[in-house]
């Protein structure tokens, strides 16, 4: 088997244990595939190294992620999937102001090519407007990236986001509509026992007991732990990016 087929055969791998979440696995594999890889197979490297960037932002190395797009960029510098990760790299470094110019970048090159990457790119530009309490701002980007894509994982997280963002709004009806349309929608897509859901679940049922339903807010928060989700509570802090796994393996 030559070089090219075997990284071929390791990227697949990769990709697999990174949609598992078996992090460290992930990246093995993706470095050997780099390794086979010749400098001449320019795309094929930018693909890899974009799936090797996904890995290291889940174990938290944001600047091996950073170092990583910025090489997959120099060779597709219109992939918008790879423009919004590294944004969110940029941001988790505490770099709002680059993180904010490859977001635009990838929703003006997404919203003509990759209407998935725009949409996430606009979720997590929402959200440094949300930090800057910029709100308004932040509340039409969330809107506008849930016009634009089907139900499913992504607008459920992104729906989610609004639903936390309208509570500090004090938008407490449209707080609780969102949050429950993004339960729905996430266990639609992903069953009732995935992670996404236990997560929105200890958001409304933070909604619920701060508006006076003691009980059923106790019984979501069992349901919640349940699944085994982590404690996540978002109503007086950042909501979390939209996760790199809802972008399709490219």
């Amino acid at each position: 088997m030559d070089g090219r087929n075997l990284a071929t055969i390791l990227k697949a791998l990769g990709w697999a244990e990174l949609s598992t979440e078996r992090f460290h696995n992930a990246q093995r594999y993706f470095d050997r595939s780099l390794e086979l890889l010749e400098p001449a197979l320019a795309d094929e490297r930018a693909q890899v190294l974009g799936n090797a960037a996904a890995a290291a932002l889940s174990l938290g190395d944001c600047s091996r992620a950073e170092r990583f797009l910025r090489q997959a960029i120099a060779i597709r510098s219109t992939d918008a999937a790879l423009l919004h990760l590294l944004g969110q790299a940029l941001f988790l470094q505490h770099n709002s102001g680059d993180a904010e110019s490859f977001h635009r970048l990838a929703i003006k090159h997404g919203d003509r090519s990759d209407i998935a990457a725009a949409a996430l790119a606009r979720s997590d530009l929402a959200l440094i407007y949300q930090s800057q309490n910029r709100f308004q701002e932040s509340a039409n980007l969330f809107e506008t990236a849930i016009a634009t894509i089907p139900a499913g994982q992504v607008r459920a997280r992104i729906m989610a986001n609004l639903g936390v963002l309208d509570w500090k709004r004090g938008l407490k009806v449209e707080a609780e509509t969102h949050l429950v349309q993004a339960l729905r929608e996430a266990e639609a897509a992903l069953g009732p026992q995935h992670s996404d859901v236990g997560k929105i679940l200890y958001n409304y049922a933070e909604l619920l007991k701060r508006t006076g339903r003691k009980r059923l807010a106790k019984a979501t928060e069992r349901r919640a732990a349940a699944i085994g989700a982590p404690l996540v509570v978002e109503m007086d802090a950042t909501p979390s990016t939209v996760d790199w796994r809802s972008l399709r393996s490219r």
